[in-house]
């Protein structure tokens, strides 16, 4: 009515929200739906007479989208429509509400949102990755040659710039790992290739003064493995 108490309540709101007949109606609607902070349940009261008021004033409103707590507690997302009743003589008697659940729709869309960050997320990875392996490999090259042409106290201090260079490595290699979309999934692998790509890690690993030689036979089977 236009005090905002309820006298109708159908089968359809008792399911939806969970309330019977007997225990929404002669409740005025922000007392059923009503808010635990005073703040918000303040605001709750203002819209709902706002829009009572609207209504009653001869103003339908069609697909609002508005929120409301069911008796479990859990907070449903409704699209509503709420027209004013009409007497025979054509006076405004009340005012009626439909509401269609989108609660999973929104859910949804939700779902679907975080999905294209993690994907915005994981291309700028593997950009990332791939650009700081490559200035890394550069880096590697000069580090390497000044180590060989250098001697004393400045090719240790070049030595620990390499090892430190080999601990980024590991870091890259999860940043770029981290934008693989097949991960987790076995593909075929060969290993002939993965240890030579190796050579380079290994070589950081051991120093400049010791060396690794590595016999690869060529028809080695393909392995089925995840990549990372």
């Amino acid at each position: 009515d236009d005090q905002g108490r309820i006298f109708e309540w159908n089968r359809a709101a008792e399911e939806m929200f969970g309330y019977a007949p007997e225990d929404a109606c002669h409740r005025l609607l922000w007392q059923l739906f009503s808010e635990d902070d005073p703040e918000r349940q303040e605001e709750n009261i203002r819209q709902r007479k706002a829009t009572i008021q609207k209504v009653l004033a001869g103003e339908s409103l069609i697909g609002a989208e508005v929120q409301a707590r069911k008796r479990n507690g859990s907070t449903l997302h409704l699209l509503s429509n709420t027209i004013p009743v009409r007497a025979a003589d054509g006076r405004i008697t009340g005012v009626i509400s439909a509401n269609l659940d989108i609660t999973e729709r929104r859910k949804a869309e939700r779902r679907d949102r975080q999905i294209q960050k993690m994907n915005a997320l994981t291309l700028m990875a593997t950009g990332l990755g791939r650009e700081l392996a490559e200035s890394q490999s550069r880096m590697d090259e000069s580090i390497r040659f000044l180590i060989e042409n250098t001697q004393g106290e400045t090719a240790r201090l070049l030595w620990d710039v390499y090892e430190h260079s080999l601990q980024q490595q590991t870091i890259v290699q999860q940043l770029i790992t981290l934008g693989r979309t097949d991960a987790g999934r076995a593909v075929p692998l060969d290993l002939n290739a993965i240890l030579a790509g190796l050579r380079e890690p290994i070589r950081k690993a051991l120093g400049v003064h010791r060396t690794a030689t590595f016999h690869l036979r060529s028809g080695t089977p393909l392995i089925l493995a995840d990549p990372a």
